[in-house]
């Protein structure tokens, strides 16, 4: 479980620069336009997948907080 936390953290540390990359990308006019449009797709997909994660966290959250409460 260590090493997935730490290979977990080290790919965590390079997504700013890999989200920096694909926005560059995108809007590079001299970037071939299937791989400006493939650069768009992977930042509305990924950005859609972790919206809906952060929602479910939060919602998972705000349940478990209830939960404790009504056992307090």
């Amino acid at each position: 479980m260590e090493l997935l936390e730490r290979n977990t953290a080290a790919l965590q540390g390079h997504l700013a620069g890999a989200i920096e990359v694909m926005g560059k990308i995108c809007q590079d006019a001299d970037t071939a336009p299937q791989v400006r449009l493939n650069a768009a797709d992977a930042i509305i997909r990924n950005s859609l997948k972790l919206t809906e994660t952060t929602d479910i966290l939060a919602r998972l959250c705000e349940l478990e907080k209830q939960m404790e409460e009504g056992h307090a």
